[in-house]
This record gives C-alpha cells, structure tokens and sequence, in this order.
C-alpha cells in the first residue's frame, strides 16, 4: 500500500517470523528443524494413544504429487467423512486440542470416529506429510510452483475423494473443510462436475475465499510489500523456506519465543484470525504449537496475499503475459461459485477478521444453495480449537452428517469435467 512505511513493514516481518519461532519453541526445536524432514508420525503419536485404530495412506494426484492421509477407520453408520486443514497447517489439526489421558471428545477428528464416522484425514501438497512428487524434488522450484490453493482444488481433492469412495467403497462421500481446506473445495467443485457428484455434504468452516473486509493487521501488512520483496527474503520455493538466505534472516532477526507463555501465544495467532477472550484452554497452546504452522508455498502465500489485495476469488494472477499465456486472456478468471452444485453447509463466526462475516456472506450470495450456522462470538481459530468447540460446533457438524442424504443435484448432468 503507497505510504506504507520501511518500519511498519519490518515490525509485521517481525511478527511473522514470531509465528514460526513460536512452533520452533513449542517444540523444543531450532529454527532450522521446521523444515520438516522428520514429522511427527500422525497415527502412532495422536491417535493410538487413545486406543482408537488408526491407518496411514498415501495417494498419487494426476500431476505427480503423493499425498499422506489418516484413516480412523469405522463403518458403524457406513458413512466416510474427508476433513481437510487450513493454511499452514496439515492433518494434526483436527487431533491436537486435546492432551493426553482427556479423552477422545476433545478432539473434531475423534469425536466423528467415537460416533461412528469413517474418518480421512488429508495432507495437502507442500506440508511435511506431502513433500513427494513422481517428477519434482521438493528441493526445487518447480515443486513448489505448483503447491497453490488451485492446484489443491484441481488435483488433490479429487485425487483424495476417488481414492475413499473406491477403498471405502461409497458412492459419495462428505467433505468438510476448515479456512484454505474450504477454499480449495470452493476451487474445485467450481470446476468438476464428476467431482461435485461423490459429495453428498460439504461442511465449508469458516470459509475463506473472497477476503475484501478482512481486518487482521499482521495479513494486511504483508499483502501489502510487493510480491518481488516477499520473494527476495523467503526466497520462492517453500514456506517456512528451506534456503539458507531465509534462514539467516530468520536468525539476525533473533526474536525468542517463550509460548509457554499464554499471552504472547494467543497475541501471535489472533493477530491473524481475531481474538476470543479465554477460546483457547492454557494447557493446550504448546501441544497446538508443536504442529503449527506446517509447510506451504511462497506461490501459495501470494495467492492469498493477492486474494486480499483485489478483493476476489479468483485464480492466480501472473500478470499481463503470464494470465495470456495460462489463461489467454489478460486478467485471471474468478472461480464461478454457481456451479458449486453440492449441499453445503457454512459455519462462520461474528468475530473472525479473516473470513469476515460480510465476506462470508457475499460467499453465501454467490452459492446456488446453502444453510449456515453463524456463531457470534468465534474467531478465525476458535473453529478447531476453541475449548468449547467440541460441543458448540463439533455437535452440530456430527448432526449434519447423521442426517445427509445422496447428493442428487447433478443427477441429470453428464459425468464430465468440462464446464
């Protein structure tokens, strides 16, 4: 933004950089151990502890990517559910509010297993759990130019939805998505047909797509440095970045983190999402800060960057020559939300300054069907980890999925995925 000045920029950087020096000290790790290379195993880790079955999978999408997913397999109801993460975040997220010997309730994932769901869990490219491509090394760039929201709605989730409905062996299946695992839902569905018809409900949670009112400070700044800045610090392959150069910047910026500390912890996450007075349990913000934030793109993070800027949902925008080139024409296309022909359910909160209510509801506006669920007092992050969750969403999310029916809104299309 013009005016915008050389020490507000460096005090935002700053507050980013907290945010991955925050999972670094939650950890007990270095900086450089973020990159990853040894996550921490899902199932043996999250989910036997609680004496619940738990499966690793892995699926390869039609670009070449192999991506992780958890099964907490049960066919009591005979219904599979896929949840789908956020941005900088993988598949823990829907297993870590919780600490050991509390329960399996505490948890969304485990709470859908404990009543009676066949739950998946997937990993998008470019987190921890999904740095393998047939034909990329995840030390290159070309790897990470293609681990983008669009590229997750075009081929990972239709790769992750064939690869439930022919192992679990269901016509169709649900599909709930939390901030980014909504949005390239939203992508996707927007584009295919054959994958609109194997979901019977999706569950959009706090659904981030066009971000015009958004109001977090710390996301406002940093849309606001040009692209090529961005690029020249983090570099323009992963995020938090593998290359050195980035490194070294991260450590001359040399802020500790002590998230034991409450404060600090909550102070760095609402900056983004907004704040819920007393959300999040104390005893909880280290285990969450183990796992978060995961891996993504530089690409991916000026896909949203860019999101903020133009105020629309649309693809990603590489200018003049590069939209000629991907698009032919001169602009980007903006997703069409009218053909998201699929029953879907929204769950947006009164005090979320990332997928703000008005945004939301121009969302709504823009969908051929919908019911939604406005809960008034939650942020951004509340949605996962909030310690009442589990009884002011999580309920209501087991319901709609107790009661869904097929999906026959494209019964009479033909089965292609040309729109």
């Amino acid at each position: 933004h013009p005016g915008f000045a050389i020490s507000g920029n460096f005090n935002m950087l700053k507050v980013f950089l907290l945010l991955l020096c925050a999972a670094a000290t939650a950890a007990e790790f270095n900086v450089s151990d973020i990159i990853g290379k040894n996550p921490v195993p899902i199932c043996a880790t999250l989910v036997k502890s609680h004496g619940i079955p738990c499966e690793e999978h892995q699926v390869t999408t039609e670009d070449g990517f192999k991506l992780s997913m958890i099964r907490l397999p049960n066919n009591a109801k005979g219904k599979s559910v896929l949840m789908m993460h956020g941005l900088l975040a993988s598949a823990t997220s829907f297993l870590v509010a919780t600490e050991p010997g509390q329960g399996s309730g505490r948890t969304a994932a485990l709470k859908l297993w404990t009543a009676g769901f066949d739950v998946w869990l997937g990993n998008n490219r470019g987190t921890w759990y999904s740095l393998q491509n047939k034909k990329w090394s995840p030390t290159g760039e070309e790897f990470w130019e293609h681990v983008d929201f669009d590229f997750m709605g075009q081929y990972d989730v239709p790769a992750m939805v064939n690869y439930i409905t022919k192992v679990a062996k269901r016509k169709q299946i649900s599909y709930l998505g939390y901030s980014q695992g909504s949005t390239q839902a939203f992508a996707g569905f927007s584009q295919s047909r054959a994958l609109r018809k194997k979901i019977n409900l999706f569950v959009a949670m706090a659904p981030a797509a066009r971000l015009a009112h958004l109001s977090s400070p710390l996301l406002l700044g940093l849309a606001g440095l040009p692209q090529t800045a961005l690029f020249n610090l983090f570099g323009t392959t992963s995020f938090p970045p593998l290359n050195l150069t980035a490194l070294e910047i991260m450590a001359k910026v040399n802020v500790k983190c002590a998230c034991n500390h409450r404060l600090l912890c909550q102070n760095l996450l609402y900056d983004i999402g907004g704040a819920t007075p007393d959300g999040v349990d104390p005893a909880v913000w280290k285990n969450l800060l183990t796992f978060d934030p995961d891996g993504t793109s530089m690409r991916n993070l000026a896909h949203w960057f860019q999101l903020i800027t133009t105020g629309k949902f649309q693809k990603f925008d590489y200018g003049v020559w590069g939209n000629l080139f991907f698009y032919g024409r001169k602009t980007p296309p903006q997703y069409n939300l009218k053909k998201v022909k699929v029953p879907t359910l929204i769950m947006y909160g009164g005090k979320d300054d990332l997928a703000t209510p008005e945004d939301v509801e121009w969302l709504m506006s823009k969908l051929p069907s919908y019911r939604a669920i406005k809960f008034p007092d939650y942020a951004h992050m509340d949605f996962t980890w909030a310690e009442d969750s589990p009884q002011t969403v999580w309920n209501k999310v087991q319901h709609a999925l107790e009661t869904v029916t097929e999906n026959d809104l494209e019964a009479n299309e033909p089965d292609t995925d040309e729109e």
